[in-house]
């Protein structure tokens, strides 16, 4: 086999992997695409649902017996206003959830019973209140009786 002979093998050979290659590329690209797509539609999903999780805990944080005044507040878009005390109540109530949802009872008990404490007679409160009893329940249900009897005594000093 001459010379030239080998060249046009490699070139032809060459030219056979960079088609490939090419169509390789093209295929990953077309499946990081669908992939992208999927992502995009479930953080659709969970954004909206965090969305209405958020405003029924704004709307129940927000349930305040107490007028705060205007100058406690800035204006915010359509219309609504600001309410830094009902923020925070909510931002409370989620980080107990988180606590909540990782394990840690005893510390979510008494963050609860903080929220109680600190905003009586509020939407925050009863929320709060709420989910003490679910958590009572969930203990019940994994056998564990004096935790749920200790929140069930909680919630009668605080009610």
């Amino acid at each position: 086999m001459s010379s030239s002979d080998k060249e046009r093998n490699q070139r032809a050979n060459d030219e056979k992997a960079d088609r490939e290659s090419s169509a390789s590329q093209a295929s990953g690209r077309r499946q990081s695409r669908a992939a992208s797509k999927r992502q995009t539609q479930e953080t659709k999903q969970r954004t909206g649902k965090a969305a209405d999780e958020r405003q029924r805990e704004e709307q129940a944080a927000g349930n305040d017996d107490r007028r705060s005044t205007q100058a406690g507040r800035r204006p915010v878009a359509n219309g609504q206003v600001f309410d830094p005390s009902a923020a925070i109540k909510v931002e409370r109530l989620r980080l107990v959830r988180r606590w909540r949802e990782a394990g840690l009872t005893y510390s979510a008990i008494y963050a609860y019973s903080q929220v109680m404490e600190r905003y009586p007679c509020t939407g925050a409160s009863r929320a709060a209140a709420e989910e003490l009893l679910e958590m009572a329940k969930e203990q019940l249900d994994e056998d564990r009786y004096y935790t749920a009897l200790g929140i069930f005594n909680r919630l009668e000093e605080l009610a």
